[in-house]
């Protein structure tokens, strides 16, 4: 092997398996097809910095080491999660005295040193890295590094990949597995080759010289993996399917999401989204329920799994059948859009601060009416900036006005229109 490191000891199923070739990469053609990236590299022998990212065992480590096989390159791999400064710095500096390639696996663990200290060596060429990260690029990794490399996302494997890959491997070493074995595995390992190959490995170290059967494959591994961990880039896809499937009142569809958060047990992750939640898509239209998801979410929090799976889903239940308003959040955005805009204007006279002595010198405070001395706490007075005085955020939903009393008796005061 091409590599620096002498691994020829290591002979496990699952490094037998791995594939010293783009070839042998399954289940991502957008990197490895003809004329993609990873192969038109590969074809002009001219190697370039790059970032993977993708779900934990997707092969992100695989086609960086089959990436540096075929441009006969030997490389370094280092692991940011439990490698020190000096041995990076050290792997830099025999890289660039070298032509060899800095694989980086974890590389969202960087500190910003660090990655100071790499910038130069990336900007100039004198570096190639391959950067492999869970994260999502685009919130883990700084931007100096990310302009400097291309982008490339490593897809999950599905059920197919995994299978393919798995039949590829087994004929490659002469293993013989019946089909509906392989199935079963590939099922049971959710898209995570590498726990279906250690399945096999299991399987073939029990059975010795007798045959695996679905039987033992069920008896071994009654239950299937799911590989969901907090922070994987996978992970916050599945909280907005949640938020999506609750938005659109799909009780089945948020629960299953639910669940896949819920084995992640990233809870505090999982409170914060149905905070979101229920604020964003229910608002107005249900007022106690947005208080009793904020109150039931951290009460979940605290008492953790397995009981509080209960909380949660009762709670996913009742936003999905409550009706839904979005009409805070484009209140407030269309706020904030106004200021992106320009519209900055300072607060009309009278309800600048007026606390200290000077300030009715400034006119600050004069003629304001305090609504405690009228009628019903209520009194009609200039709020907004004389520049946008007629201007209406709160576009409230019709339902909304119907049902809830509170926008009721606003709109009979102000006597504001949906204008």
């Amino acid at each position: 092997m091409d590599s620096i490191f002498d691994d020829k000891n290591n002979i496990t199923l699952a490094n037998k398996f791995r594939p010293s070739t783009l070839t042998e990469v399954f289940g991502q053609s957008h990197l490895t097809d003809k004329y993609k990236v990873l192969s038109a590299m590969v074809y002009r022998k001219k190697p370039f910095s790059i970032l993977l990212f993708g779900p934990t065992s997707s092969g992100k480590t695989s086609i960086a080491i089959a990436l540096c096989n075929d441009l006969q390159k030997k490389y370094i791999l280092f692991n940011a999660a439990i490698g020190d400064k000096k041995e990076l710095v050290s792997g830099i500096e025999k890289c660039i005295s070298n032509g060899l390639i800095l694989i980086i696996d974890e590389i969202h663990r960087l500190n910003k040193n660090i990655i100071e200290y790499l910038l130069p060596s990336l900007e100039s060429g004198t570096l190639i890295i391959f950067g492999l990260t869970t994260e999502n690029i685009y919130f883990a990794i700084p931007p100096a590094i990310r302009s400097r490399c291309y982008c490339g996302e490593v897809k999950p494997l599905t059920l197919e990949n995994v299978k393919e890959a798995l039949n590829y491997n087994l004929k490659k070493y002469s293993i013989n597995i019946s089909e509906d074995c392989i199935n079963d595995i590939a099922a049971k390992c959710a898209g995570d080759l590498r726990s279906g190959i250690n399945m096999i490995s299991l399987l073939l170290d029990i059975t010795k010289d007798k045959d695996i059967t679905k039987s033992l494959v069920n008896t071994v591994f009654p239950n299937g993996i799911i590989n969901t961990e907090s922070g994987d880039i996978n992970y916050y896809d599945i909280l907005s399917a949640l938020h999506k499937s609750c938005r659109g009142s799909d009780v089945n569809g948020a629960l299953y999401w639910l669940g896949k958060a819920l084995v992640s047990n990233d809870l505090k992750s999982l409170t914060r989204r149905l905070i979101c939640i229920v604020n964003e898509d229910i608002g107005l239209a249900n007022e106690s329920l947005v208080t009793q998801v904020m109150v039931g979410a951290q009460s979940a929090l605290e008492i953790g799994m397995p009981e509080c799976r209960l909380i949660y889903a009762n709670l996913v239940i009742q936003i999905c059948l409550s009706d839904k308003s979005n009409t805070t959040v484009k209140a407030i955005d269309s706020v904030i859009a106004d200021l992106q805009n320009g519209k900055i204007f300072s607060p009309p006279a009278h309800l600048r601060d007026s606390h200290y002595k000077s300030a009715v010198k400034l006119g600050h405070g004069v003629d304001y009416k305090y609504p405690h001395d009228f009628p019903d706490h209520y009194v009609q007075q200039q709020y907004m900036p004389a520049e946008i005085e007629q201007t209406n955020y709160f576009i409230y939903d019709e339902k909304v006005c119907e049902e809830n009393d509170k926008v009721k008796k606003w709109l009979a005061r102000t006597k504001k229109t949906n204008i």
